[in-house]
């Protein structure tokens, strides 16, 4: 029975974060009842205050004992009774503009967390935005095989913060290998040249440059490597190749 494997992934599949943009109508909607709920405390302290008498204004409601005015009644008694010559008259009004700051305040505040809670949630797998891969660990390179071969392609390197020594990682399996980088990135002579200087085995390079040949060419030859520069541009430093010269005059096949 094949035991199952403990070791984690190097690329897993990009999770689909959440729309963070759109109109955040909780928040919104939340705030301006918190806003409101603050207005109409203040209107029925100041009202309270009072003995809701009816130099106030007409109330919304009427009981035996209390009444209930429009939310924003007490911005009018501000304005008309702020500036009164009882100090108990300009203590109330005041008293509940002092509530409607605290609360305005308050507000803001839930408003603020309500949006950074519903960010974060919306954001939770914005980790893989751009992308989900990673740098392998020690223990990840040594199981893939790539750490200290001496034989292979080359396919980067890896800084051992224990030796302080940069190890190249080389792949030397049956497996496809693709480097996959923008132009001027180092490909050449950071993984395609140190593999041709090593190469023991016989290659086919497609050089569109001629930089690689320039390069390896001299020293492939002096390991015993025959070399072979095929450019049909060139008139003098190229091997020639006839595919007519192929063709069996004289026979069933010409």
């Amino acid at each position: 029975m094949r035991r199952p494997s403990h070791r984690p992934n190097a690329y897993r599949q990009p999770q689909d974060p959440g729309f963070i943009g759109g109109y955040q109508w909780r928040s919104v909607v939340s705030g301006f009842l918190l806003l409101l709920l603050a207005n109409w405390c203040a209107t029925q302290y100041v009202a309270h205050q009072f003995s809701y008498q009816r130099a106030l204004g007409w109330p919304l409601f009427v009981a035996p004992h209390w009444a209930l005015y429009q939310p924003f009644a007490w911005a009018w008694w501000l304005f008309k009774y702020g500036s009164s010559e009882n100090a108990d008259t300009r203590l109330a009004v005041l008293s509940g503009a002092l509530i409607v700051v605290v609360g305005s305040m308050l507000t803001m505040g839930c408003v603020f967390v309500l949006n950074m809670r519903r960010t974060k949630r919306l954001s939770s797998n914005a980790e893989d935005l751009h992308g989900s891969a990673r740098w392998a660990t020690k223990l990840e390179l040594a199981e893939t095989g790539l750490l200290r071969n001496e034989h292979g392609v080359y396919v980067g390197g890896w800084y051992d913060p224990e030796t302080r020594r940069l190890e190249y990682l080389r792949h030397n399996g049956a497996e496809h290998i693709l480097a996959f980088a923008p132009t001027r990135a180092g490909k050449g002579v950071s993984l395609v040249i140190p593999t041709l200087l090593a190469w023991e085995e016989s290659a086919v390079i497609y050089d569109i440059k001629g930089e690689n040949w320039a390069k390896t060419a001299g020293y492939r030859q002096q390991m015993g490597q025959t070399c072979f520069k095929f450019s049909p541009v060139e008139e003098e430093a190229s091997n020639r190749f006839n595919p007519l010269a192929e063709v069996r005059l004289g026979t069933a096949r010409d």
